[in-house]
């Protein structure tokens, strides 16, 4: 949903420019028309980086939210949305109606660092939880925001009694 809203605002943008500086009558004017495209969004983009940076301060480690579904967990999803829309990357999943109704594990091999990502839009309404492992806290603030939705984090080589604890 952002990604349209900022492709619409810098197309409206880039519209204005054009007229006010009057490129639009120029040969090249249409190749100027979507460098203000592009240039626009990719500000958009940067700016809702940044303000999840900001809010992701906003996080206190010593009072988590006590519910995975919170305003940390909505946040992560719609800037995972407009990461994967920005950079053109489409999903094709099969299988999707074999997934249980309720409480279920979901065990994954990753193949990459964006699985987890990608599982946690696709898994949106069955309120995926995940259990990670210690050195993921310390990225920059992605760490916060996974402790803020709740996930586990284990010491390596201790998976299995962390996942029977929870």
């Amino acid at each position: 949903m952002f990604s349209y809203l900022y492709l619409a605002l810098s197309f409206i943008f880039s519209i204005w420019i054009m007229l006010d500086i009057g490129f639009y009558t120029k040969p090249y004017g249409i190749v100027l028309l979507f460098g203000w495209i592009a240039l626009l969004y990719l500000i958009c983009f940067v700016l809702h980086i940044v303000v999840f940076a900001l809010f992701g301060l906003t996080i206190n480690l010593k009072r988590l939210p006590a519910n995975i579904d919170n305003i940390y967990r909505k946040i992560g999803f719609d800037t995972l949305k407009v990461f994967l829309d920005t950079l053109h990357i489409h999903v094709h999943v099969t299988g999707m109606e074999l997934v249980p109704e309720g409480k279920f594990m979901l065990v994954s091999n990753h193949r990459s660092c964006f699985d987890p990502m990608v599982q946690l839009l696709l898994f949106k309404k069955q309120k995926l939880a995940f259990v990670s492992k210690q050195e993921n806290m310390q990225i920059p603030f992605v760490g916060r925001y996974m402790a803020a939705i709740r996930v586990h984090f284990a010491e390596p080589g201790k998976y299995k009694r962390s996942v029977e604890k929870h």
